[in-house]
């Protein structure tokens, strides 16, 4: 059996980063997108979320065609706290996180039962998220509109950042960065 491409995603507060790396690390392609979780919470409060996502999403229609895989193997911050709030964790747990699997339908589940929270019920229900409380639903939603866009089926979190698994001649060793 061939080994697939490993698809790493990134989201940032302004902008999401999505690298494929082919088996052995090199990296096959890259780009980053003009939305994070900081600006798609922008977008939610001032009304404007569906078209500013969907102008991004024809931009770049190319690229998404080019993420072909069912796992999406995810880092930062965004990422690790919908992990954590999923796990239900008030305090950040690391060990459960790391290489913790969020399905699609969990980050549907997730969308429904906090799309009405305000900052301050996030905070109060994961105090963890300290800061990122303000913009954890705008990446909810993002992710939850990534899912559709490149028809992932789940979400594998890392806790370490791309600069931990990247090396200077431009390879990521994805023995460490997932397991």
């Amino acid at each position: 059996k061939t080994q697939e491409n490993l698809t790493i995603m990134d989201v940032g507060g302004a902008s999401t980063e999505f690298i494929i790396v082919k088996p052995g690390g090199e990296i096959k392609s890259s780009f980053s997108a003009p939305f994070g979780s900081v600006r798609a919470t922008n977008w939610l409060e001032e009304g404007i979320w569906e078209q500013r996502f969907a102008a991004v999403k024809k931009r770049f229609e190319n690229e998404f065609q080019k993420i072909n895989t069912e796992t999406l193997h995810c880092v930062a911050g965004t990422m690790t706290s919908l992990a954590n709030m999923r796990l239900k964790n008030k305090e950040f747990v690391e060990a459960e996180v790391h290489g913790h699997v969020l399905s699609k339908e969990d980050i549907r589940d997730m969308l429904e039962e906090y799309k009405d929270f305000f900052p301050e019920r996030f905070l109060e229900e994961f105090p963890f998220l300290g800061k990122r409380a303000r913009a954890i639903k705008g990446g909810l939603f993002l992710v939850n509109a990534i899912s559709e866009i490149v028809n992932v089926k789940k979400f594998k979190v890392s806790t370490y950042g791309l600069r931990y698994g990247t090396l200077i001649e431009g390879r990521i060793k994805n023995d460490h960065l997932f397991k």
